[in-house]
């Protein structure tokens, strides 16, 4: 479905050119959940970025169904770390922007994401969780072939990220959607993935990918999930041993 091939990124800085990326060869079937994991500053957000749409790639090309990805397009979506909600708004009328592609109602995203009844709020009196609920919920509605999600949880809460992980689980299974995932925490993409992918630290390389399965239903306790964390920590230690997770 995306193919990611042969990509490098360059960029001016103060001190010179920074190269972010180097040679990432990568591909997505339709329905992946694809987590990417790294050091800081490897280039896991420039990588969703040049999928986006937001950046283009210094070398090679990221393909979406064989077409060249050129410019930001409705057939990716897009959830940052920070909710990007109107605050003028409510939850019902920011859900109402996105749904000009679909025939489902705004209460049938609402529920999805389990925020039922809160049609008439306004993010100021939201949780954290909840306004990315609403993210995820208007992204949804846009109906996207990819969803791309850099580090939407990481501001939040260890249980509540915890309570957030299980509900994107259902989300991903019930919509059948495509999910290309940052995140900083192992166990979170143990627990979402169907594969992992480590990042070197900058120029970010792919260094190791874990295809998982995706019917397995993870405990976050579990000696094999403590296990399998342990084996991917031990990975990044030794391509990067000044780096931490």
């Amino acid at each position: 479905m995306i193919s990611i091939e042969n990509i490098s990124r360059t960029y001016r800085s103060k001190e010179g050119l920074i190269r972010a990326l180097s040679h990432i060869n990568l591909r997505v079937e339709e329905g992946d959940f694809i987590s990417l994991i790294g050091p800081s500053g490897c280039g896991k957000s420039t990588l969703i970025n040049m999928i986006a749409g937001f950046l283009k790639p210094s070398e090679g090309e990221i393909k979406l169904k064989g077409k060249p990805v050129r410019k930001p397009g409705p057939d990716r979506g897009v959830v940052f770390q920070e909710n990007s909600l109107f605050p003028w708004m409510t939850v019902e009328e920011n859900l109402y922007l996105a749904l000009r592609n679909s025939n489902r109602t705004v209460d049938y995203y609402l529920d999805i994401v389990g925020l039922k009844g809160f049609h008439k709020a306004y993010p100021h009196e939201l949780s954290g969780g909840m306004k990315q609920k609403v993210s995820i919920a208007r992204t949804l509605a846009l109906n996207p072939e990819v969803i791309l999600m850099d580090e939407p949880f990481s501001s939040l809460d260890e249980q509540t990220r915890i309570q957030l992980d299980y509900e994107l689980k259902e989300i991903w299974e019930r919509e059948r959607k495509t999910i290309i995932f940052v995140t900083h925490s192992i166990e979170e993409a143990i627990f979402l993935s169907t594969k992992v992918v480590l990042l070197t630290k900058r120029p970010g390389s792919i260094q190791r990918e874990w295809e998982l399965d995706r019917k397995k239903r993870w405990n976050f306790y579990s000696p094999e999930m403590l296990s399998l964390r342990e084996e991917m920590k031990n990975s990044m230690d030794l391509c990067c041993k000044d780096c931490k997770l």
